[in-house]
């Protein structure tokens, strides 16, 4: 109800851009605990594992641009340094709607 979906869809149609195998990767708030980013051993090994949630093109290779949706990790203190901590170059998009007429929509 807040556009996230179509944001997703207008994204992945660009040639260079791909989202991620699962609509929610919950990468962030579930499987990046405080083990994965101790060392700097530790941080290499989880941008890998991050890197999985993407398919390859058709040569093998990463997109140049990847992108997933986690709305979860709006409300996750914890999502923005562990980000930081593993994947530093990251910009990050956030769709708000308005919550009366959010909730009004969905009822």
């Amino acid at each position: 109800k807040g556009g996230t979906d179509a944001l997703r869809y207008f994204l992945d149609t660009h040639p260079q851009m791909k989202g991620s195998i699962k609509k929610e990767t919950h990468f962030f708030d579930y499987f990046c605990g405080p083990k994965k980013l101790e060392s700097k051993d530790a941080i290499e090994r989880t941008r890998v594992e991050y890197a999985s949630s993407w398919k390859k093109d058709a040569e093998g290779e990463q997109p140049k641009f990847t992108f997933e949706k986690t709305p979860k990790y709006l409300f996750d203190p914890y999502v923005p340094e562990k980000i930081k901590t593993l994947v530093p170059w990251t910009k990050i998009v956030m769709t708000l709607r308005e919550p009366v007429e959010r909730a009004y929509s969905q009822f």
